[in-house]
């Protein structure tokens, strides 16, 4: 069972996700691939914590892995 301190963690980790969706829609690619690095962090963080399986949550950590791997290929694109 979540406790408050780990809702707190999973509160922190979406805002981090909602910031680097709105950083990677105003095409700034480092500050995005930044709040989307900590948003895997404490999302991973609490994903271990809780013991329950959650297919939203699954989806959550797919979709943030992606969203990583997309920011750094088109900064090592923008770099060559």
């Amino acid at each position: 069972e979540a406790t408050p301190i780990l809702w707190f963690i999973i509160l922190l980790s979406e805002l981090f996700f909602a910031e680097g969706e709105l950083r990677r829609a105003k095409k700034e690619n480092a500050p995005a691939l930044e709040y989307y690095g900590k948003a895997l962090v404490l999302f991973d963080f609490a994903e271990k914590a809780l013991a329950a399986f959650s297919l939203e949550r699954q989806e959550r950590g797919m979709l943030l892995k992606k969203r990583i791997d997309e920011m750094k290929c088109s900064s090592e694109a923008s770099d060559a």
